[in-house]
């Protein structure tokens, strides 16, 4: 059961993948630092779940070719399979539809776009901003689909109406 009393935050993702089943599906969305890690630590944390990652491109093209290499080979013993150059139309309860209209189902979604929002999440019908950041409560739940996460840049709590989080690593 989630809390509605806003006390444990990202908790929430981590009580909602223990009660997963072995065999359970978590898919990530989006290709970037947030989603590798996202993802990596998914598989890490709970190795009987199938994890899988949806890239819009080519899989860690920000690497070198040395660095894709490993990322994949390291992805590969996770057991985390990755959807390269797969755009996703919508994002619907307990699946995605890709565009060539395959339907991917989950169990958990965790949305990670990157710095330009995609307009996917708006036309799939979640909740948005005005530059298209995910609406989420304090629990990095869709205000409007509470079982899709949006986590990173793509995500903006609704808690500070007006207010906004910058997109991107501040040092």
């Amino acid at each position: 059961m989630l809390s509605p009393d806003g006390e444990r935050s990202a908790q929430e993702l981590g009580d909602g993948l223990k009660t997963l089943t072995e065999g359970g599906r978590v898919i990530v969305i989006g290709g970037g630092l947030t989603g590798v890690e996202a993802a990596s630590e998914v598989a890490t944390q709970y190795p009987d779940l199938q994890v899988s990652l949806f890239v819009t491109g080519q899989f860690g093209r920000y690497l070198s070719q040395k660095g894709q290499a490993y990322l994949r080979k390291i992805f590969a013993q996770m057991n985390i399979t990755v959807h390269e150059n797969s755009r996703i139309k919508q994002v619907a309860a307990h699946a995605v539809i890709m565009e060539n209209n395959e339907q991917v189902d989950y169990d958990i979604c965790v949305w990670a776009g990157g710095f330009t929002m995609h307009p996917l999440a708006r036309e799939a019908g979640l909740n948005t901003n005005k530059p298209g950041q995910v609406l989420i409560d304090p629990f990095l739940r869709s205000v409007s689909h509470p079982n899709i996460y949006a986590i990173g840049d793509s995500a903006n709590f609704e808690e500070a109406p007006g207010a906004s989080i910058e997109i991107g690593c501040k040092t």
